[in-house]
C-alpha cells in the first residue's frame, strides 16, 4: 500500500489540452490543480519578422508541431479564481517568450510544471520537449527517458538559467544537437 493517489484520466486531460492547444493560436497553461488556461499569442503581424524567423530557426514552421514545456514548480502555481497574467507567468519561465514565438507562428504549445505525476502524460504526441533547468530536479532520475518514449519526435531542450540559453539534451535525428523530425 502506498500514499500516492494517481490522478484518474491525466492522459485523457492532456489529450484534452493537446487538442485544444492545436486548435488556438497561444500558450496552453496546465496549472498544478488541473486548471487549464490558454494565453494568446499576439496578432498576426505584431511581432517583427526578424523575431519570427529567429523563432522559425528554432522550429521550423512548414508544418505545425507539438511543444510541450516543463517549467519549475511553482512557476505556473497561482489563484484559482482568476487568469494568469502574461507578465506574472514570463518572470517565472525565463523562456516564455519563445513558447508564445512558437504559437504565434502556428505550433501547438503547452506548459506544465514539474510534477511526476505529470510528467509523462504532458510529454505524451510531443516533437520537442522544452525543460526548465530548475525542474530537473523535481521530476525523478528516469524523466528523459520516459519523457522520450511517450513523444513523437524525442527532442529535448533544456533551458539552461545560470547561461540563459537553451541546448539539446537529446535530437530525434541522426545529426546529433540538431532538431529533426523523422516521424
Amino acid at each position: 500500500m502506498t500514499d500516492l493517489i494517481e490522478w484518474p484520466g491525466i492522459e485523457t486531460f492532456f489529450a484534452k489540452v493537446r487538442k485544444q492547444a492545436a486548435g488556438s493560436r497561444g500558450v496552453s497553461l496546465v496549472r498544478p490543480d488541473r486548471l487549464h488556461f490558454i494565453l494568446p499569442a499576439p496578432p498576426t503581424g505584431s511581432i517583427g519578422s526578424r523575431m519570427v524567423e529567429g523563432v522559425k530557426a528554432a522550429i521550423p514552421s512548414e508544418q505545425p508541431r507539438n511543444v510541450a514545456a516543463i517549467a519549475a514548480a511553482g512557476a505556473l502555481a497561482g489563484d484559482p479564481s482568476s487568469k494568469p497574467a502574461l507578465p506574472d507567468i514570463a518572470k517565472r519561465v525565463p523562456f516564455f517568450g519563445l513558447l508564445v514565438g512558437l504559437a504565434y507562428i502556428g505550433h501547438a504549445v503547452w506548459v506544465f510544471e514539474a510534477l511526476p505525476e505529470m510528467a509523462t502524460a504532458g510529454c505524451e504526441d510531443a516533437d520537442v520537449l522544452i525543460v526548465d533547468s530548475d525542474a530537473i530536479a523535481t521530476l525523478g532520475p528516469a524523466w528523459a527517458v520516459d519523457a522520450s518514449v511517450v513523444m513523437r519526435n524525442a527532442n529535448i531542450l533544456v533551458y539552461d538559467r545560470k547561461r540563459g540559453r537553451i541546448g539539446a539534451m537529446r535530437t530525434a535525428g541522426e545529426v546529433p544537437g540538431r532538431i529533426e523530425f523523422p516521424t
